[in-house]
């Protein structure tokens, strides 16, 4: 469970820095920009919950890991992000690109994991009460920004 909470870490924060990158990349898109703003922000958040958990870990026992994530899923939602750099290094980075790789990577299992792991812990500490809703309204925050642009329409 220990390599599932940092791996949870590692990505929240790469989302974090790719999705503030971006918001720089597309400031003259004042929408687009929010949007990649509040998504970063919200990242950061995550990653601040996942390492509350790793610290509460190291006084409690881990819970009971019905789950597994293997390679081909770990690395498919990292290259899905990583993707996102590269264009941006690039300078090839569009606004269709950038919506439908969030889209991939925010609706993959990385969430589904993220909120297993936190709901576990929930009832042991009050930080991480709100961690699960807070999940789902960045989820439904996405959605709701996909379905008021023309190009996020089609991807729901």
């Amino acid at each position: 469970m220990e390599n599932l909470i940092q791996w949870l870490m590692k990505i929240e924060h790469l989302a974090n820095d790719i999705y503030s990158q971006a918001a720089v990349y597309f400031e003259n898109n004042r929408e687009l920009r929010k949007f990649l703003v509040s998504s970063a922000e919200d990242e950061a958040l995550h990653h601040h919950i996942m390492a509350r958990v790793a610290d509460l870990s190291q006084t409690m026992p881990y819970p009971p890991q019905v789950i597994s994530v293997d390679l081909e899923t770990r690395n498919e939602i990292e290259k899905t992000l990583l993707d996102i750099r590269e264009q941006l290094v690039a300078g090839s980075l569009t606004e269709p690109i950038i919506l439908d790789k969030i889209t991939t990577a925010e609706f993959s299992k990385w969430n589904d994991i993220f909120i297993y792991v936190v709901s576990y812990l929930k009832e042991q500490d009050h930080e991480l009460k709100y961690a699960v809703a807070e999940i789902q309204a960045h989820l439904r925050f996405i959605e709701h920004y996909l379905e008021n642009t023309e190009y996020g329409r089609g991807l729901l």
